[in-house]
């Protein structure tokens, strides 16, 4: 009896054991794995969950392209484990590369032209008095005139003669545009170049070539945070106005991506394009040019039925703080 009760009592044990290994196994958790995108991978692995469109704002593209890339006519149709091309092809990589831009406008290839022969000339000497050239030789003397010998004709010629030593004489008289060298306020007007030094504040709004503002105006409620909050969120009341940050295209408009909400992406460049999430009203249409300060939205309600604005700025995908590249606000 002892020993069926002893034997009763170890498997008892041992199942309350058993149970509370498996009672303490943790959940499982969703791996979204924003933080791991590599730039530099040519594929990507759709895990469950993802979106065509959240796929193309993580690595920072449109998501048009990337449907193009991999042949997709239906976003909807995404399965785990699929794998995209998130760089473009060979082809397209280079007819991209040859029609980018460069700063504000093409480079373009101009001949080189030959310079103008220059002549140099004494100074004060214009064309009409320059002396000509023959045969290399210069002409400094005036042809002999032809006249017969007489008193009257030979006093005439020496009076001649004594006029030229007088004006040769006179070239020397320049002298005086030696004071033009000396007029120097051209050469002291160099220093006020350096002024321009005050053009810092402007340069904290002026990145990548790219001129940014805020796109809205209400106060801060949550700042950006390395594995926390990848933006700002900025509150204000219901409807109020979501301005573009900078100029750009809208890439994307709709509700695919998971925690935005209604969302507007506008692509500034190939490396940078700006969020804007939880709108009650869009605006704007995909594939639409906007200016900086357009209003592109109007402002809803985010978790908590609370009225604000979630807005990122992502630098080739990856979020990075506004705050380094808005204008700093005044009071």
């Amino acid at each position: 009896m002892k020993a069926t009760t002893g034997l009763t009592a170890f498997m008892l044990a041992a199942a309350l054991a058993l149970s509370a290994c498996t009672a303490s196994r943790p959940a499982p958790v969703i791996e979204r794995g924003d933080n791991r995108i590599d730039p530099r991978a040519e594929t990507y692995v759709v895990k469950r969950y993802d979106t065509l469109y959240s796929i193309a704002l993580e690595h920072g593209l449109d998501w048009q392209d990337l449907a193009r890339w991999n042949g997709i006519s239906d976003p909807s149709r995404l399965a785990a484990g699929q794998v995209l091309r998130v760089k473009p092809p060979q082809g397209a990589a280079s007819a991209q590369a040859a029609s980018q831009p460069v700063g504000d406008g093409t480079v373009q290839v101009m001949p080189i032209t030959a310079a103008p022969a220059i002549e140099a000339r004494p100074i004060g000497e214009t064309a009409a008095s320059a002396p000509a050239l023959a045969g290399g030789a210069l002409k400094t003397e005036p042809k002999p005139a032809k006249l017969p010998y007489s008193e009257q004709n030979l006093a005439a010629l020496r009076q001649r003669q004594q006029q030229p030593a007088t004006a040769a004489a006179q070239p020397e008289a320049p002298k005086p545009s030696e004071p033009a060298a000396e007029q120097k306020p051209a050469q002291t007007a160099a220093p006020a170049t350096p002024a321009p030094a005050p053009a810092a504040p402007a340069a904290v709004a002026h990145v990548a070539g790219i001129n940014w503002s805020w796109p809205s105006n209400g106060p801060i409620l949550v700042k950006f945070a390395e594995g926390g909050s990848k933006g700002l969120r900025i509150g204000g009341q219901l409807g109020d106005p979501v301005l573009a940050s900078a100029a750009g295209k809208v890439t994307y408009v709709g509700d695919g991506v998971r925690g935005y909400g209604n969302l507007v992406i506008v692509k500034h460049s190939d490396e940078y394009l700006s969020v804007y999430a939880h709108n009650r009203k869009i605006l704007v249409q995909s594939g639409q040019m906007v200016s900086k300060g357009q209003k592109i939205a109007e402002m809803g309600n985010a978790e908590g039925n609370k009225p604000l604005l979630h807005f990122e700025i992502r630098r080739y995908g990856k979020p990075v703080d506004p705050l380094e590249f808005l204008p700093p606000r005044s009071g």
